[in-house]
């Protein structure tokens, strides 16, 4: 995991906690540990911090793990809830699952299952951050005013936004999955390919083509494309690109020539 995160272990008895913590400190440089020793204690404690993950014990007083959930839900039903717990019975899982916890860990001797738990966390707050980067994502997506779109490494669309739809007259389920070849002639997407190449070669990130776009109705739309390269773990994964109409700077530029040649 690339930056720290915070969690919260929550556990009634102060011996077990305390172990947790620092056996979990142990385990990852990417996390740092608070502690609470009760439910209610730990609704105070998530109330008044940052908190990425919460880890909780099973079987307390007043207030169970599953309850706590329920309870951290209504106030942000977003954070990662791991239910760590010495209570193994099918029955608390099959609930934990139904109810939506994102982890259940049972509870074993050894320092090594901190070593997992530590783990575990790391991947749910990654996911969890993950998911917050695609909200933000989807939301700009739709805001912007031009078209955007993302293609995957394999050429075929993967989303496009309400202005890249009008723009080229298909609907979103006609080019989400399809290859970009929906909307360009064959010469075109040689050109585009090229360019993808061009930029990994030079270990350039982003670049701009002109091109005529084809829309559903056959009409062929004067394009610039800025492009910028996505990649996972090092490997090229796609291109993000915002698409412009320029026909009416393709107009002057024709009006232009034929004056300069006139």
């Amino acid at each position: 995991m690339e930056t720290t995160a915070t969690v919260l272990l929550v556990d009634d008895d102060p011996r077990i906690v305390d172990t947790t913590a620092t056996f979990v400190g142990r385990a990852s440089d990417a996390l740092t540990t608070t502690t609470a020793t009760g439910p209610e204690a730990a609704l105070d404690r998530f109330e008044g911090n940052d908190i990425d993950c919460i880890v909780s014990d099973y079987d307390m007083p007043k207030m169970d793990g599953l309850a706590l959930f329920e309870a951290v839900s209504e106030r942000d039903g977003g954070t990662p809830f791991i239910l760590f717990t010495g209570k193994g019975s099918e029955e608390v899982a099959s609930e934990a699952i139904s109810l939506g916890v994102t982890d259940y860990l049972q509870k074993e001797t050894g320092t090594e299952q901190y070593e997992v738990l530590a783990n575990r966390i790391e991947n749910a707050v990654e996911a969890r951050r993950v998911e917050e980067r695609l909200d933000r994502y989807r939301m700009m997506v739709e805001t912007v005013d031009d078209a955007l779109y993302t293609v995957d490494s394999e050429g075929r669309f993967t989303s496009v936004n309400d202005s890249f739809v009008s723009l080229t007259g298909y609907d979103r389920g006609e080019l989400v999955g399809n290859d970009v070849s929906t909307l360009k002639r064959p010469e075109t997407v040689e050109r585009f390919e090229e360019a993808v190449r061009g930029m990994l070669r030079d270990d350039h990130d982003e670049t701009y083509v002109e091109f005529d776009l084809r829309t559903a109705g056959g009409e062929a739309v004067p394009c610039e494309d800025h492009m910028v390269v996505r990649t996972d773990d090092g490997e090229y994964a796609g291109v993000v690109g915002v698409i412009r109409d320029v026909s009416e700077r393709a107009a002057g530029d024709r009006l232009l020539d034929r004056e300069r040649h006139g």
